[in-house]
């Protein structure tokens, strides 16, 4: 009888059990342009935005499920991403971004699957500025607000998925008196990405 109760016991608890999911997140950061006057030294005029593209990796586990919603936890690494830096139409540098993050969101499981979420980021960007006389790279920590709709397929071992992602900072930075200032004036303002994987 033990077994019996046991076993119940297990199947009801079998939505609460967590399911694990890997992916790759193939994405464009965009920036703002900046305009930098500052008075006896080299740097004036405006900085292009700058956009680099690339790639991160994210793993995750779903709680909670009860068919049509799940609560979601993850953790993502994206290695550096590099685009030019341009000052006056003038190419000056190389802009690097990269970050790691932990984050939670819903996922609904709809005729599309949606999700939304929040995420924290520990972000680093580098940038040389000659015109500074500055070599570098500057850390900032933000919270990312999530947004996506994408599918999945349903197998019965692993279930392959795809999701388009919209995320967007929830603190921005707009002075760029300082080469770290201008460096986290750079960074990203939003971001648009494709994630990919199998959840099993």
């Amino acid at each position: 009888m033990r077994p019996a109760i046991a076993s119940l016991a297990l199947l009801a608890a079998a939505p609460l059990l967590a399911d694990g999911e890997v992916g790759v997140l193939l994405d464009r950061q965009f920036g703002k342009a900046q305009s930098v006057q500052v008075a006896q030294t080299a740097v004036n005029g405006s900085y292009d935005a700058v956009s680099p593209s690339g790639m991160g990796f994210r793993v995750g586990a779903s709680f909670l499920d009860i068919g049509v919603m799940a609560i979601n936890i993850n953790a993502t690494y994206h290695p550096k991403s590099e685009e030019d830096l341009v000052l006056n139409g003038k190419k000056v540098a190389r802009f690097g971004a990269e970050y790691l993050a932990v984050g939670a969101g819903l996922d609904w499981k709809l005729v599309l699957n949606l999700h939304a979420g929040v995420e924290m980021r520990r972000e680093k960007y580098s940038a040389d500025l000659p015109a500074w006389n500055s070599l570098g790279s500057v850390e900032l920590t933000r919270p990312w607000l999530k947004f996506g709709v994408g599918f999945s397929v349903p197998l019965v071992v692993v279930s392959p998925f795809a999701r388009l992602e919209f995320a967007v900072p929830t603190t921005k930075n707009d002075k760029t008196g300082t080469p770290d200032e201008l460096r986290k004036a750079l960074a990203p303002q939003y971001q648009v990405a494709l994630y990919g994987g199998i959840r099993f």
